[in-house]
């Protein structure tokens, strides 16, 4: 939903009236520059203060105008989240991060059946501890999304309020597009690193030309999801490649766990779109990822392209194995739990600096966020 004229000028006129003992309306028949220009010292000194222009001197066009685009850009900041314009869709696996800068990882193990025919009587005083695999990933992106406005842009949109309505809007989406387009990158540079560092398991689909190739990458994809959803084993569980100490390939005690949360499919779009696997697609999965997503009809998720590199900005665990330079093969998507996506973030608001100099005013969004894959739920890339 994109900010209407009405609901800038409702805003605007908010604004105006608060700690006003006399109350205004705006006529929608009337324009920015004529509420500036009929704002009372009192209105603008009032406005001044509360945006931190403490001092200047407010009995110019120019000054007032400004005063009153910032003003309206701070009642209006909240909306970020709300209007709705370019939404990266990985953005909806990222959870809130409210306190601290690390997360920690941790899932038990399942435990083996005791014959109860064998145990002795010190059974009785024997611990039964549970054991928990653990691991920690820590918040390294710390970023700012800003965009600055001046006194010549406040002209050029003070000939009408449509005028006005369409700028705001175009501040608004360009931040918001900004941020989701970095986490749409940062998201995919997860997976790709995931893949190049050997943490996750793959499987092979042909590329696809013919109903046979459609229906072999159909059934490898479907068999995927059965085998992670169907029943405890040890495939498609990052950990269980790991040769650190006391690791799984180290110990050679690999673990066995079933996915307990949703199966995600993300595929590349020239793969997703081909007409040939579509029906192939459908016909095979038939409802198999339905849910009540309201972005997305299916846990389908298409992107146009994967890296395939290690990327610094990801948190990987040490002791996998990384696939070598000349072995690493373009990816075609990904299989997994939505769980497996350790995706979180912090908005830290978002935030003006008026410059009572030149009056300009900048607006910085701040988000800290991390973009890991995990090392204990259900994973695999398509090659």
């Amino acid at each position: 939903m994109r900010l209407t004229t009405k609901q800038v000028i409702s805003t605007l006129e908010s604004a105006i009236n608060e700690g006003r003992a006399r109350k205004v309306s705006i006529n929608p028949l009337s324009s920015p520059a004529t509420v500036v220009n009929r704002m009372s010292a009192e209105d603008t000194n009032r406005l001044a203060k509360f945006l931190g222009y403490e001092g200047i001197s407010a009995n110019t066009y120019d000054a007032k105008a400004s005063i009153m685009w910032a003003a309206l850009f701070y009642k209006i900041g909240e909306q970020l989240e709300k209007v709705g314009f370019y939404k990266s869709p990985f953005e909806q696996f990222y959870m809130p991060l409210t306190v601290g800068l690390d997360i920690e990882e941790f899932a038990p193990r399942i435990k083996d059946g005791i014959d109860r025919d064998t145990l002795s009587n010190s059974a009785l005083f024997t611990n039964y501890t549970t054991t928990y695999d653990s691991y920690y990933h820590r918040v390294n992106q710390f970023k700012v999304f800003a965009t600055t406005y001046n006194s010549n842009q406040i002209r050029m949109i003070s000939n009408s309020w449509d005028a006005l309505t369409s700028t705001v809007n175009a501040e608004l989406a360009n931040l918001d597009k900004s941020y989701n387009t970095f986490i749409q990158d940062i998201s995919k540079a997860s997976l790709g690193t995931a893949y190049a560092s050997g943490q996750v398991d793959t499987v092979t689909i042909p590329n696809i030309v013919t109903n046979d190739d459609a229906a072999a990458a159909a059934v490898t994809i479907n068999s995927v999801v059965d085998t992670m959803r169907i029943e405890p084993n040890e495939l498609y569980i990052p950990w269980n490649r790991n040769n650190s100490v006391g690791a799984p390939l180290a110990t050679g005690n690999k673990i066995k766990d079933v996915a307990g949360s949703d199966i995600v499919v993300i595929l590349r779009s020239d793969i997703a779109n081909n007409v040939t696997f579509r029906t192939t697609l459908n016909t095979y999965f038939a409802g198999i990822f339905e849910d009540n997503n309201l972005t997305f009809s299916k846990n389908l998720l298409k992107v146009d392209s994967l890296p395939n590199i290690v990327d610094t900005r990801i948190g990987v665990t040490p002791g996998y194995s990384a696939v070598a330079a000349n072995k690493l093969k373009d990816l075609k998507g990904f299989i997994c739990e939505r769980d497996s996506f350790i995706f979180r973030k912090y908005e830290q608001g978002t935030f003006e600096f008026n410059n009572a100099a030149t009056l300009n005013t900048s607006i910085f969004r701040h988000v800290d966020l991390l973009a890991d894959i995990s090392d204990r739920r259900k994973v695999c890339a398509i090659v």
